[in-house]
């Protein structure tokens, strides 16, 4: 563990000499190894959940991370206004993993059973199970920020809650699934690309990572050499066929290994 000077809220360009040293080192392990267990035990502890309650606790836990990701962004900001370094003024909900926000919400609040609720708990439970797995395990926060810090654990919470939630829907039956839910999964995915793609191109801005081609999962190194020779829309295009090979991966999954309950 790196044990450099640091507050808890410092920002990266005021803490010196950290270069990524928490990054795939034992304190990284240790708290994967901490996440695990704590999703492993909560997911045995709410399985049988009633449905209701269930939606209670998505509406609850989007309510929460809505806070934390505004309370992220003002704090980013902050420092990025005060340092004049990197200010990210379009800072929105659009990047793959922040979709885990609205979709907590809608799968909390909306009507039982409807198609927001369907469309938003499919997505939670194949592509945010990506993002979440990605980040959880490769734990890119580490690269900017120590441990023990809050750009760090924000990054950590975030990523675990998405791992908890993306298990939680079809281990506690919230959604019971079918193979066309590989489709579902992706409607928040393709909704966010209609409004995320141009907004790229027109401003040059990189949500969902696709100017860097981090939006596009196990092919990054392919996405990179593409877009480096200017055809960006190509990588569009294998971000969105990735994701939907996840979704029909975890759906084909979920349908074959969860039994629906018996109706008393």
């Amino acid at each position: 563990m790196w044990k450099g000077k640091y507050g808890f809220f410092d920002y990266k360009y005021n803490i010196q000499g950290y270069e990524g040293q928490d990054y795939m080192a034992p304190i990284q392990y240790i708290m994967t190894a901490i996440g695990v267990i704590g999703i492993v035990l909560l997911l045995i502890f709410l399985r049988k959940m009633k449905k209701e309650n269930s939606k209670k606790l998505l509406g609850i836990m989007g309510i929460v991370f809505t806070c934390l990701y505004f309370i992220k962004t003002i704090w980013e900001s902050y420092w990025d206004i005060k340092t004049g370094r990197g200010f990210n003024i379009w800072i929105l909900p659009f990047d793959t993993c922040s979709l885990f926000m609205p979709g907590l919400i809608i799968a909390g609040f909306s009507k039982k059973d409807s198609k927001l609720e369907l469309f938003a708990s499919t997505f939670l439970a194949t592509i945010g199970l990506v993002g979440g797995v990605a980040n959880f395990i490769f734990l890119r926060g580490l690269q900017y920020y120590p441990m023990f810090s809050f750009g760090a654990l924000y990054s950590y919470f975030w990523h675990v809650a998405m791992v908890f939630v993306a298990l939680f829907i079809p281990i506690n039956q919230f959604h019971e699934f079918e193979f066309i839910d590989i489709v579902n999964g992706m409607v928040f995915v393709l909704i966010a690309c209609v409004y995320v793609i141009p907004f790229n191109y027109i401003t040059g801005t990189d949500f969902m990572l696709l100017n860097e081609a981090g939006g596009a999962p196990i092919l990054e190194d392919v996405a990179s050499s593409i877009n480096k020779i200017g055809l960006t829309p190509i990588v569009n295009l294998m971000m969105i066929a990735t994701y939907f090979a996840f979704s029909a991966i975890f759906v084909t999954i979920y349908h074959f290994s969860i039994r629906p309950r018996k109706q008393a």
